[in-house]
């Protein structure tokens, strides 16, 4: 038990904290009603929802905010349940399908951020190109099993027709990782905390501009008068993701993907067909493979970036320590210089030595054979000087 509490690290409650709880109550449930109602009035034909924007505000706020944002969500869920299904469709067993749905919206958010913290664990979301396929994983993954839940409760419960199951369950499953797609980074990357924020430069600037007006005039000709140049937009992404951060990249491809949305679900679009379920599986795939390019290059470029960042620091301190290396040996060499001139002093002076040693032996043996036969040079000369006597 003690080891469970230590794995989910539950929150500490302080002040700062407890008052981002309550705005986390008051805020979030009106934030998820007017999205809810922005996801009603841009659905296709049949009411099925092209997007449901709010799922990608949850898993922001929870990866943000910890567990403590859970309450928040579940609120939210069962506020906008409660007046979507049993005041708006007026469903039967609404309290089991306001509940049940409830259940799997929060569960959504909670399960995303645990497999998270598992599988991924920093909180530079979307910086690594490995990490935006888990992410995108655990989203396609978990969403796999609860759209199954909240379909078939709604097909049990009779306020979904069977034969609509396919296309309901399509787009609720979808729904989670799109968001987790396009609108999750944006949030994610614009709600970080940076220690230095920099200015965008004037050419920056400029070139969103250009850009700006360039996806104009491809959304009036693609999404207005549905001529199929829709693909035309990836140049634009891949200039994005080269020129600028994560955080306008983000920007451009929510940009991109809100006027596919729109365009489709007000039948102008070049995405737009007669079948619902054709209509929506060519927009998801169109802001699928666009959001994740995009999310991936800009990923892979910021990867190289810190990589030949961290290449030339190593340089940088490798020629540090090679610099001081040398000076190191240059010192080493002085000393080894001034030691080997002292040793060769040393054995000229023990050289002298010795040759003054030899010459003094040298000299000293004559001199001792003088030394010691004088005594009898002189006992000789004075028998020699009385004999004469």
């Amino acid at each position: 038990m003690l080891n469970l509490k230590n794995k989910l690290k539950f929150p500490q409650f302080s002040v700062k904290s407890n008052w981002q709880f309550l705005l986390s109550l008051i805020g979030l449930p009106i934030i998820h009603l007017c999205l809810v109602k922005l996801a009603i009035s841009i659905s296709l034909d049949n009411g099925v929802a092209a997007i449901w924007p709010s799922s990608g505000i949850y898993i922001v706020g929870i990866l943000r905010f910890g567990i403590k944002f859970l309450p928040a969500i579940a609120f939210s869920e069962f506020l906008s349940n409660t007046w979507l299904y049993g005041i708006i469709y007026k469903t039967p067993y609404v309290v089991l399908v306001v509940t049940i749905i409830t259940i799997v919206n929060s569960l959504d958010a909670l399960i995303i951020y645990l497999l998270n913290k598992k599988f991924i664990g920093s909180d530079n979301y979307f910086e690594r190109s490995q990490d935006t396929f888990k992410f995108l994983a655990i989203a396609v993954g978990e969403s796999f099993f609860t759209s199954h839940a909240a379909i078939l409760t709604l097909c049990l419960t009779q306020n979904l027709p069977w034969d609509a199951y396919q296309i309901s369950w399509w787009a609720w499953w979808m729904a989670l990782p799109l968001n987790t797609l396009f609108i999750t980074p944006p949030l994610l990357a614009w709600t970080k905390t940076h220690h230095r924020k920099r200015p965008l430069p004037s050419s920056w600037k400029l070139e969103l501009l250009l850009m700006g007006f360039i996806i104009a005039v491809i959304n009036q000709i693609s999404f207005i008068k549905a001529y199929p140049i829709e693909y035309t937009f990836l140049p634009i992404l891949v200039w994005s993701a080269f020129r600028f951060r994560l955080r306008e990249t983000s920007i451009v491809t929510l940009l991109i993907a809100a006027l596919a949305i729109w365009g489709t679900t007000k039948g102008t679009g070049s995405f737009y067909r007669q079948s619902t379920m054709e209509s929506l599986i060519l927009l998801q795939s169109f802001i699928g493979v666009f959001a994740l390019t995009s999310l991936v290059l800009s990923a892979t470029i910021r990867e190289n970036w810190w990589a030949e960042f961290r290449l030339k620091q190593a340089n940088e301190n490798l020629e540090e320590r090679v610099e001081k290396r040398t000076l190191e040996l240059q010192d080493a060499l002085k000393e080894l210089k001034l030691t080997q001139s002292q040793v060769i002093q040393n054995e000229k002076m023990s050289s002298l030595g010795q040759l003054v040693a030899g010459i003094a032996h040298e000299i000293n043996n004559p001199v001792n054979f003088i030394h010691g036969n004088i005594t009898h040079f002189k006992e000789y000369t004075q028998d020699l000087l009385n004999q004469k006597c």
